[in-house]
């Protein structure tokens, strides 16, 4: 059975991108179990083979209503025929991207898709999240280092520095293991979807079923306003514009070109 993972910062992009896995029939998804009650850090930094494939096994038998989308979080999401056979179990993650080094060196069955998305949506829809931007907070103390969300806790990955940080982690992990690791750009899924999917689908060995392509229609052609919604018809990278504050967007900028990673700005 093929083993796959998709991280990315939160904010990103990562529940869309693992809805569209789990609309091929031949997918079984479970959606962040290393936060859910029943397999929350069963991997650690420095997990065994055993403990990877131990890991696999145990969530695709899961029980947990977090990693099984049926928790009150997951309302409204799509439900899809499924096979009694699945060829790939995959699971996506927010948090614990200290862990990837990890997984790719141990596990050369193992493949990840890091999505990355434009750092200045990214941080604006952050910060439109009331679920996760508390009101109370100032936007110019938490834009960078967001440490009264991260609270120092190294699975957690809010902010720009933390953007930053996996971004340029993700490129070096594409170079480093390119039959392993794939970067997809969100404005590429959001852009030229069918495309990106299918290259994306093609890196891990699975066919783009006509269950997937429906799906894709549908997500581009409703919108719900609900944060954590999937059907997203109006979600561009360019909707960070009347929300961030100038300040904010002009240093972001400047920093992405210092590091020469324009192209994740568009």
């Amino acid at each position: 059975m093929k083993k796959i993972a998709i991280f990315g910062v939160p904010r990103s992009g990562t529940s869309w991108l693992s809805q569209i896995f789990n609309s091929h029939p031949d997918v079984a998804l479970r959606f962040q179990p290393l936060f859910s009650f029943e397999h929350k850090e069963r991997l650690t930094p420095n997990a065994s083979l055993v403990d990877i494939d131990g890991f696999f096994r145990e969530i695709l038998n899961s029980s947990d209503d977090m990693a099984l989308m049926k928790s009150k979080v997951h309302k409204g999401y799509p439900e899809f025929q499924k096979s009694d056979s699945p060829e790939a179990i995959v699971f996506k993650e927010t948090r614990y991207l200290n862990l990837i080094d990890n997984l790719l060196n141990k596990d050369k069955d193992l493949q990840i898709i890091g999505i990355v998305r434009n750092p200045l949506a990214t941080i604006a829809s952050w910060y439109q999240a009331p679920k996760e931007f508390d009101s109370s907070w100032d936007l110019f103390e938490e834009w960078m280092y967001a440490e009264k969300k991260n609270l120092g806790k190294v699975e957690e990955f809010y902010g720009f520095s933390k953007w930053l940080e996996v971004t340029k982690k993700f490129i070096i992990l594409q170079n480093k293991y390119p039959s392993q690791f794939k970067i997809i750009k969100y404005s590429e899924l959001n852009n030229n979807t069918e495309n990106a999917v299918k290259g994306m689908f093609e890196f891990v060995s699975l066919n783009l079923s006509s269950q997937t392509k429906d799906f894709l229609l549908q997500s581009k052609s409703r919108h719900d306003d609900d944060p954590y919604s999937v059907y997203r018809s109006k979600a561009n990278d360019e909707s960070w514009r009347g929300i961030l504050p100038e300040e904010i967007s002009e240093e972001i900028s400047s920093q992405i070109y210092k590091e020469n990673l324009q192209d994740y700005l568009g």
